[in-house]
């Protein structure tokens, strides 16, 4: 099994507590370090996920289609970058020895807090479209400099903005990009 994660930390831990319940772990700090290995189980911590988190996900989900993947992470990452790749989903409030063992042997996982639930909900109405827009919203990008990078008018990103402060029920952009950053989206690298 590979455990996933920039923070140090974490990634030591998580190695650490699986380790004593007798799981063989292998500790990464990015995904691109385990390319060569063909791991039974892969503990993405999407916490601390520098790269957007959905595009992390296809990735190991593509590279690794055997392996048991779980993601741990808050509920708006776990709910923007659920795709059907991740078996299992772990509520980093809820990744405790038991629920991460159970995770990765039996693809088992505590059920989902009522704000998780929700999120799933409010990200599951989010269009691709949005969802880029989105990416670009979480580095600050205005309307015009967004309608650039996607080769539409600002006039066409003013109506994706609006309609999804309505979808997720926000006040102001500056909102948005605030839960764009906390799910973790990212505009693609070049």
């Amino acid at each position: 099994m590979v455990v996933i994660s920039e923070h140090p930390l974490f990634r030591q831990g998580v190695a650490e507590l699986l380790t004593k319940t007798g799981l063989s772990t292998t500790e990464s700090s990015t995904y691109a370090q385990v390319l060569r290995i063909t791991p039974h189980a892969v503990v993405l911590d999407l916490d601390n996920a520098s790269d957007d988190a959905q595009e992390l996900l296809i990735q190991i989900g593509a590279r690794f289609p055997q392996s048991i993947v779980v993601v741990v992470g808050n509920p708006q990452r776990l709910a923007a970058s659920s795709d059907g790749v991740a078996h299992v989903e772990l509520e980093t409030s809820r990744a405790t020895t038991a629920a991460l063992v159970a995770a990765v042997r039996h693809r088992r996982a505590p059920s989902p807090s009522a704000q998780l639930a929700r999120a799933h909900r409010r990200w599951a109405s989010v269009t691709p479209r949005q969802r880029e827009v989105l990416r670009w919203l979480a580095i600050g990008l205005d309307n015009r400099a967004i309608g650039v990078e996607l080769k539409v008018t600002s006039r066409a990103i003013k109506a994706h903005v609006s309609a999804l402060l309505v979808s997720f029920g926000l006040e102001s952009r500056t909102d948005l990009a605030l839960l764009a950053q906390a799910a973790g989206a990212r505009p693609p690298v070049r």
